[in-house]
């Protein structure tokens, strides 16, 4: 699925109440801001990782903040950007003091006294690329926990895993050591964010001490940043093993889900078997599913296949598109007979069978379908994982040629 960056930030803006009547001319108003400046502006912050930055650092600015009003202001010039990003005109940036004046506003949040706020402006500094903010960023990372007298406990300081994530952005290599040393840190926080930052950074000369955190019982948690630590490093065949281990964990969810898909990403198909175990976990069988179509575990077409007749809309879903992905033909027609379904499953059979190219039902599915093919939505890295993104675009080019096939024939 493209990542629907201006749909996504007017929500979760809208969710903190901000107002664009709310803002105020900042001082340079009016100043001429430069196309190309702005160009690159927008499409650093339309770029998938950025998206993600973005909207992982909105959710806890506005779930864990301390100062309602700090985050109001953090929000302003964003809006603003949002603004000029939506409506295509720099000018509206102008408002800010340009491109220039809204990288400024988001420096001075780094000194906030609200830690979600100056990680935040972290995460917007490391965004746009300007690695003259290298240094004012990485000040955060030498940030203090709170004295536990306040009633603050020190993993709640998110800042420096934000800012260790904004400078791996920058590309600042010369804080890997640093990075390293918070891979050892009592707050989980800095550890992923550490772990994203070496992944960033390609620093697989550190790949084992980044796969420690995954076996590491002082750190039991569900966390998903040292796999995807290890993708970015491209090493993930060589801890296919420990991954496959990973499987077995009863409580870590993001992790266990992120191991299964890593191994469809590098076709481990010799741990097919430990990824179907999970077909049996009511939690994960879903993703299961999916996880060994992208492996291209086609021994499993049965057991995925049992999941349609499971009470849960979620699982059958996946198993229709994990189906479809092993272009399971032979269950076509029970997969047709979802196309009556009431609900969202009627799309996934529809999408199910386009990918098998099971032209005799084109009349039903090309309706169900053709908005999603229109605004190119269909097989998103949402509804899988992105670690597997490399892996759908084959899958996405079956389905939109045999989309057109479809059509096609209903125009004969």
């Amino acid at each position: 699925m493209q990542f629907a960056f201006t749909y996504r930030l007017t929500a979760l803006l809208l969710l903190v109440c901000v107002s664009a009547a709310a803002l105020g001319q900042a001082p340079g108003a009016g100043d001429a801001v430069d196309r190309q400046e702005w160009e690159e502006l927008r499409k650093r912050f339309n770029e998938p990782r950025a998206v993600n930055l973005l909207t992982g650092g909105m959710w806890t600015v506005t779930h864990a903040y301390e100062s309602k009003q700090e985050v109001d202001e953090v929000l302003k010039p964003l809006l603003v950007l949002f603004n000029s990003f939506e409506k295509q005109d720099p000018a509206l940036l102008d408002g800010v003091g340009g491109v220039r004046g809204f990288k400024e506003r988001m420096a001075a949040f780094l000194n906030s006294h609200d830690d979600t706020v100056a990680g935040f402006a972290a995460t917007m500094l490391g965004i746009t690329g300007d690695k003259r903010y290298v240094p004012s960023i990485a000040l955060l990372l030498e940030k203090k926990d709170p004295p536990e007298e306040d009633g603050k406990f020190h993993h709640a300081v998110t800042s420096r895993a934000r800012a260790a994530a904004a400078l791996s952005r920058l590309g600042a290599r010369e804080y890997v050591p640093r990075f390293v040393r918070m891979l050892r840190s009592s707050n989980r926080y800095d550890r992923s964010g550490a772990a994203i930052a070496l992944g960033e950074l390609r620093a697989k000369e550190h790949a084992k001490d980044v796969a420690a955190l995954l076996f590491n019982e002082e750190f039991s948690y569900g966390d998903d940043s040292p796999i995807y630590a290890l993708s970015e490093m491209g090493v993930l065949e060589e801890y296919a093993g420990e991954l496959a281990g990973m499987l077995r964990s009863e409580f870590k969810r993001e992790t266990v889900e992120a191991a299964a898909y890593a191994l469809a990403s590098i076709g481990a198909r010799q741990y097919a078997k430990d990824v179907a175990l999970l077909l049996n976990d009511k939690f994960r069988r879903g993703d299961a599913a999916k996880a060994l179509a992208v492996m291209g575990a086609v021994e499993y077409k049965g057991r995925i296949a049992r999941l349609l007749d499971v009470n849960d809309s979620l699982d059958r879903s996946d198993a229709l598109l994990a189906l479809g992905i092993l272009n399971a033909r032979e269950y076509a027609p029970r997969i047709a007979g979802f196309l009556k379904d009431p609900s969202s499953v009627s799309n996934y059979a529809a999408v199910a069978l386009v990918l098998m190219g099971e032209v005799r039902y084109a009349r039903r599915c090309v309706p169900l379908v053709e908005r999603a093919y229109n605004a190119n939505i269909y097989l998103g890295a949402d509804e899988f994982h992105p670690l597997v993104e490399g892996q759908l675009v084959k899958h996405r080019k079956r389905f939109a040629e045999s989309f057109l096939r479809m059509k096609a024939r209903l125009s004969r």
